[in-house]
């Protein structure tokens, strides 16, 4: 996409999820490409720096390195794109902007292509697929996560120093592998976590990263997270508790009930590249930010201790229905069943869950309940080795199995 002799002036635009290795692939671009050209600029966390430095910090910041002098007396926005604009409009450039998520920062760095001498390139990394999917991009490539061979060789680079796992370790390595997703940085993180480290401690620590992810991930996935709106980010913690795997059509129902936009807020998480829809309809998040929720959550609950708005684990959930003292915070719940199970849980007990937007995620096998599993007006939850129903006010209310 960026290599050749052509004259035209390239964009290229990097997307994905945090930690997927935007930076390095850009850097490595960069650097390969960076001999061909009279001057070369690489603005590293523009995010972070415009929030310490403002823009204007960063304009100075282009011009020094592509004039290769010190340059400080841009004091507002417009005067440096006027400045950028005169003065480097003739000049060969390289220039890597690492991490825009705004397109203020894209019109006050490199404005329009014309700005920059016939040759230039220019290289973007974005979360925001909306910062990428631009008309002056030429190039959008969206960067996807290390297929497994791959991953175990990053993986093992970092916990063995070398390309495999030793034979002790082959099963390990593999089950952390796996947990990672493909994430870059989680593999790296982890690998160095666990380097000369006892099999005892490996089996704990693969336990514990089954369920949350390390601080470095979370710190890195949750910027997505944190530039999400209030309704956004409760789409994202319903998908990642529960709705990983279900048909979004069906889902869609209960969010629009509690007004959580969803047309909208669907979009702006696949456009961040926190989930993805496939084909099929159904809802996919990558398993470390299914973590970084889960662990939100966790958090959350654990400011207050009966505060269990979300019931993922199967056990807690019925748990929470049969206790008499249950969690009147509970939003949702997810139930597995043992196959001598049946029970049937009326008024009294599903009362008591008085916030409950979702009551169950699963269907009986045939879609429907058979006509004496309804019980008038009441509320009732039927338990059974198939699955659950959930009648309100006479109407059945039905999502599809979890996975």
């Amino acid at each position: 996409m960026m290599c050749g002799d052509s004259e035209d002036i390239r964009i290229l635009g990097i997307h994905g999820m945090g930690g997927v290795g935007k930076t390095t692939l850009a850097k490595i671009i960069y650097n390969r490409l960076s001999h061909h050209f009279e001057a070369c600029c690489f603005l590293s966390n523009i995010r972070g720096t415009s929030e310490q430095k403002g823009i204007e910090g960063l304009q100075n910041q282009l011009i020094s390195n592509i004039l290769k002098k010190q340059w400080s007396n841009i004091s507002n926005v417009e005067e440096g794109k006027k400045i950028i604009k005169e003065r480097l409009c003739g000049k060969k450039v390289l220039v890597l902007l690492d991490d825009v998520d705004q397109m203020t920062h894209w019109d006050a760095l490199i404005g329009k292509p014309a700005w920059f001498g016939l040759g230039s390139k220019i290289i973007i990394t974005s979360r925001n697929r909306d910062i990428i999917d631009v008309p002056k991009v030429w190039h959008p490539y969206e960067l996807m996560g290390l297929n497994f061979n791959q991953s175990l060789q990053l993986f093992c680079k970092h916990a063995f120093g070398r390309d495999y796992p030793s034979d002790d370790y082959v099963a390990f390595s593999t089950e952390v592998v796996k947990s990672t997703g493909g994430l870059p940085l989680a593999l790296e993180a982890i690998g160095k976590l666990l380097l000369c480290r006892s099999k005892d401690v490996w089996d704990v620590m693969l336990k514990k990263l089954k369920e949350v992810p390390l601080n470095e991930v979370k710190r890195k996935l949750k910027i997505s997270y944190d530039a999400l709106d209030d309704w956004q980010k409760h789409i994202f913690l319903d998908i990642a508790c529960l709705f990983t795997g279900f048909d979004h059509r069906i889902v869609l129902h209960s969010w629009k009930d509690s007004n959580l936009y969803p047309e909208e807020g669907l979009e702006v998480l696949q456009k961040m590249s926190l989930i993805k829809i496939g084909e099929d309809n159904k809802l996919w998040m990558h398993d470390q930010l299914r973590g970084l929720g889960r662990d939100i959550v966790r958090r959350e609950c654990d400011k207050e201790r009966k505060k269990k708005t979300q019931l993922w684990n199967h056990a807690e959930g019925l748990g929470t229905v049969m206790e008499t003292k249950g969690t009147k915070k509970s939003e949702a719940l997810c139930r597995k069943f043992d196959p001598q199970l049946l029970c049937c849980f009326a008024n009294e007990e599903v009362g008591r869950l008085s916030y409950l937007r979702c009551p169950e995620v699963r269907v009986f096998q045939d879609n429907r309940p058979s006509n004496d599993r309804s019980h008038g007006n009441s509320t009732c939850l039927m338990m059974s080795r198939i699955g659950i129903c959930v009648c309100q006010l006479g109407r059945p209310f039905f999502l599809p199995s979890l996975q």
